[in-house]
């Protein structure tokens, strides 16, 4: 598993969903970059949602995790 921002953690945490649960959908945590694309990053406080088609990620969604 990817590590993820504990506050990324925490946001699921308040909703009741288990941390295998981020961990088996793809979920990680996530910056901007100045260029407006986010990237993976351990500490980022951007959730990025994969949309997984096929084994394969056909697109991502975004929410902030405060």
């Amino acid at each position: 598993m990817t590590d993820i921002n504990p506050k990324v953690l925490r946001f699921f945490d308040k909703r009741g969903i288990d941390q295998e649960v981020v961990a088996r959908t793809g979920i990680c945590s996530g910056k901007r970059l100045d260029t407006g694309e986010v990237i993976a990053d351990d500490l980022g406080e951007i959730i990025v949602f994969p949309n997984i088609r096929d084994n394969q990620i056909v697109g991502e969604k975004y929410r902030a995790a405060g």
